[in-house]
């Protein structure tokens, strides 16, 4: 699972063009932290493989390489999607919605 869950983290934080510093601010942990998880060293705990999951648009099963992507991709369900946007976007930063935007209209 360590395997799948770094390789996973790495792809994710290249799609969404973010710095390991990034994502460790954004999920409130250590740099430090974040390097272990990435090197495959440590799993993160549950409270903060979800903000994890959060931060990077995806599920905590997806991170863990307990669904592939085309299963994953599957599961996608927009209104949902539009539900947790709407009930998240008063704690986004500016960065975060501007990011949030650029996605949005790429497509």
């Amino acid at each position: 699972m360590n395997e799948k869950f770094k390789e996973r983290l790495k792809e994710l934080l290249e799609r969404e063009g973010l710095t390991q510093k990034d994502l460790a601010e954004d999920v409130g942990i250590t740099e430090a932290a974040l390097s272990r998880y990435m090197k495959g060293n440590r799993i993160p705990n549950g409270e903060n493989l979800c903000n994890m999951a959060t931060a990077l648009r995806t599920t905590t099963d997806y991170l863990l390489g307990r669904v592939d992507v085309e299963e994953f991709n599957k599961q996608i369900d927009y209104d949902d999607m539009e539900g947790l946007l709407a009930r998240n976007a008063k704690d986004y930063t500016i960065e975060q919605r501007e990011r949030l935007l650029k996605i949005i209209l790429k497509n």
